[in-house]
């Protein structure tokens, strides 16, 4: 992970952890919609040989990542682990969202890339429409827009690859219908893949 990328999801978690959560679910893509072992991590050594081994096989990367950005912040409270099918339509995401969210006191860390087709070298190589896609939801964030973040097209990001699309309508499910106030940490495509580090905080009177 790039260094300012890195810290801007340093910072995302902390603000997270500042706001005094009771419990912090983990959202992330994965082969299937399931909740793991909060105690499992990700075993590192095939994508980060110096961070070392350690966890439990098959955590899906997204979760694994969001795990030890937890334990790297310092958090030993609660958590909850949860994968998304990318199968999942937009109305399942944000009704289980809206579901996690009846605990009081729940935050949800979203983790999800954007579009891996913005450029010639990008995993999906590329597809004219990433860019286009990519700006559509970093407006969304923006303007705390969750109603655009619930209806981006699920068949369209599976196509640009943006992996994140079940988390992030996960996460529009949690806030609720109201907008939140947002603060964009990072934006960026390194290696044609789009990256956005936000923080969404609940205006005063609404629910997280």
């Amino acid at each position: 992970m790039l260094p300012d990328l890195r810290d801007a999801c340093a910072r995302a978690v902390a603000d997270l952890i500042q706001a005094g959560p009771d419990v912090i679910v983990v959202a992330g893509p994965g082969a299937e919609t399931a909740e793991w072992d909060p105690d499992c991590r990700l075993d590192l050594a095939a994508y980060a040989p110096p961070l070392g081994p350690g966890g439990q096989p098959g955590l899906p990367l997204a979760l694994g990542l969001g795990a030890l950005l937890l334990d790297q912040a310092g958090w030993t409270g609660p958590r909850i682990l949860r994968s998304v099918a990318a199968s999942e339509p937009a109305a399942a995401c944000v009704a289980l969202g809206a579901g996690l969210a009846e605990r009081s006191g729940t935050a949800v860390l979203a983790m999800g890339d954007g579009s891996a087709r913005r450029s010639t070298s990008a995993p999906g190589y590329l597809d004219e429409r990433a860019v286009p896609f990519d700006s559509g939801v970093e407006k969304a964030v923006r303007d705390g827009d969750l109603a655009t973040l619930a209806g981006v097209d699920a068949a369209l990001a599976q196509e640009l690859m943006a992996t994140g699309r079940p988390a992030w309508q996960v996460l529009a499910g949690a806030l609720g219908p109201a907008r939140p106030v947002t603060e964009i940490l990072y934006t960026g495509d390194p290696f044609g893949v789009a990256y956005l580090v936000a923080v969404f905080t609940p205006r005063p009177g609404t629910s997280a």
